[in-house]
């Protein structure tokens, strides 16, 4: 006799560990604008071997290779957001090559949150 169809599709991939390609980026929002996400800590870079910072630097960089999208970041202190990119400029956009700076802050630069 003839055999009956399984009742799912059989796929010829069995246990593969393949993952599929994922096109999209991630749009990131960095809490906190310390030393480890920054590397501006009291007005300047910090003085240990985060001085770019760790997360935003990563950021930055994954935007460049084309894995994140929108980036943004939320502290207490808007005041600080001047500050924060000047020192994001000297330490990461004038360091590395095609680094894309772009980042909404929250709250705005002259408010306390």
């Amino acid at each position: 006799g003839s055999a009956t169809p399984p009742p799912f599709p059989m796929s010829d991939d069995h246990g593969s560990n393949k993952r599929p390609k994922i096109e999209a980026r991630a749009d990131v929002l960095m809490v906190g604008t310390g030393e480890y996400t920054t590397g501006y800590v009291g007005g300047t870079a910090a003085d240990s071997d985060k001085g770019a910072g760790v997360v935003a630097l990563t950021m930055f960089d994954l935007r460049r290779r084309g894995k994140v999208g929108r980036v943004g970041m939320c502290g207490v202190n808007g005041k600080k957001f001047p500050g924060i990119r000047n020192h994001m400029q000297r330490n990461i956009g004038d360091v590395y090559e095609d680094m894309d700076l772009t980042c909404d802050t929250y709250p705005a630069d002259d408010s306390v949150d």
